[in-house]
């Protein structure tokens, strides 16, 4: 099992140390996600001083962005990081879209199909000089002239990955994905009975198999050494937690669980930015159903009985981690790759 990091929201000037920090670490894959901050930026920095650790965007946002910009902008990443680069791809919720972002809502699961299917299609021109003609109902590209071509480059197989949840999504990540990446509010429970059965509807329509599918664990997997940072670790998945419930469209994750009531009233008081109430509303029991919050003594036995039946990847946050010696985050970290 690979191991990733979310870095959160950082900016620009801490990336470099960030980056080969973790690289030391035995990290497998250090990963952007765009909140506060531009996804791409970062990984531009952490390619050029670090030689190993894989560089992917957990998520960027796609819909906001022309699929053409966006295939430039991981063409150029995976050049200049001699093929460490993995695009993942969300779709953000239509009150982003429309609101933040000034943007038409559409569909988004056949539209992600497209934006996906596009970008492949830009890669290819650009590799082999094939005709660039892509016809969707969402996305046309028809016109690539010389000035405008960057060109082949040595390692033209960057892999998609697109974060779903939910049935629609997940279908088209299986059918034409390199993997899916799971949000932070996800369970065993609703893994089974919804994420499997749907990727492997997509799988099947590619011809393809989980085994030869990708999925991304980005849930809240925690490692403190301190009981104080045990706690603190809890009180901070119990905020995530709060403001993840609180949206609409991660309700059927609730309700698995026959929580859709609270659901429904931590989206009322968010209306109203009751936001340390919201936080009063998540129990222990569902930080313990979404995360594991764990000691280097006991969190890889805890991932493994969790994960290792079906994630090619984990992310491992670090609370304290500048007071926690090296060589005990190296050996998790190996102890987990060994799952």
């Amino acid at each position: 099992m690979k191991v990733s990091v979310d870095i959160g929201n950082k900016v620009l000037a801490d990336i470099p140390a960030l980056a080969e920090r973790y690289e030391y670490l035995g990290y497998n894959i250090f990963d952007t996600v765009e909140a506060r901050y531009n996804p791409f930026l970062p990984l531009v920095l952490a390619a050029e001083h670090t030689t190993n650790i894989s560089l992917r965007t957990s998520i960027a946002l796609a819909f906001p962005r022309s699929p053409m910009i966006l295939a430039s902008q991981a063409w150029d990443i995976q050049s200049y990081s001699d093929g460490r680069f993995q695009l993942g791809l969300g779709s953000q919720v239509r009150g982003h879209i429309v609101r933040r972002f000034s943007g038409t809502w559409v569909p988004p699961a056949p539209r992600m199909r497209e934006y996906v299917q596009s970008i492949r299609s830009i890669w290819d021109c650009w590799q082999n000089g094939t005709e660039l003609n892509f016809q969707g109902n969402f996305y046309s590209f028809n016109l690539m002239t010389p000035h405008f071509n960057p060109g082949p480059i040595k390692h033209p197989q960057i892999p998609i990955y697109i974060s779903a949840m939910n049935p629609n999504m997940l279908k088209v990540a299986g059918e034409i994905c390199d993997g899916v990446i799971l949000h932070p509010l996800c369970s065993w429970k609703y893994v089974r009975e919804t994420i499997f059965p749907n990727l492997k509807y997509g799988l099947k329509k590619s011809g393809s198999s989980l085994s030869n599918f990708e999925i991304l664990v980005h849930c809240f997997v925690v490692l403190s050494e301190t009981k104080e940072d045990l706690r603190k670790a809890r009180e901070l998945v119990r905020k995530r937690l709060s403001f993840y419930a609180s949206t609409k469209r991660y309700r059927p994750i609730m309700a698995a669980h026959s929580w859709e009531d609270i659901a429904d009233k931590l989206y009322n008081l968010s209306l109203s930015g009751q936001w340390i109430a919201m936080e009063n509303e998540i129990t222990d029991q569902m930080i313990d159903t979404f995360s594991i919050i764990g000691t280097p003594e006991d969190i890889v036995e805890r991932i493994k009985e969790r994960y290792s039946d079906y994630a090619s990847s984990v992310d491992i946050s670090l609370l304290g981690w500048n007071q926690m010696k090296d060589e005990m985050v190296k050996d998790v970290v190996k102890k987990v790759q060994l799952i």
